[in-house]
């Protein structure tokens, strides 16, 4: 998550209408969008949103991935 969170810093991200410059912003945009949850408070334009579309992909593996390996060894 880190990784997309400095990828997504170079690229403007909006909240409602008003571009934000916080790192503390782009931080919890990165961990809302790889868990998934996207509640649609930020929104990100231009490039950030293909950077944002393979983070919420890399998410959705990222916690199947964990699942499994849980589910694995709560079954042994």
């Amino acid at each position: 998550m880190g990784i997309f969170g400095v990828l997504l810093i170079s690229t403007p991200l909006i909240l409602k209408g008003v571009e934000v410059h916080s790192i503390f912003d782009y931080i919890y945009f990165s961990i809302i969008t790889a868990t998934t949850l996207g509640y649609g408070d930020f929104h990100p334009v231009r490039i950030g949103k293909a950077i944002a579309s393979i983070e919420a992909i890399f998410g959705t593996f990222m916690w199947t991935v964990f699942l499994v390996v849980f589910t694995r060894k709560y079954m042994r």
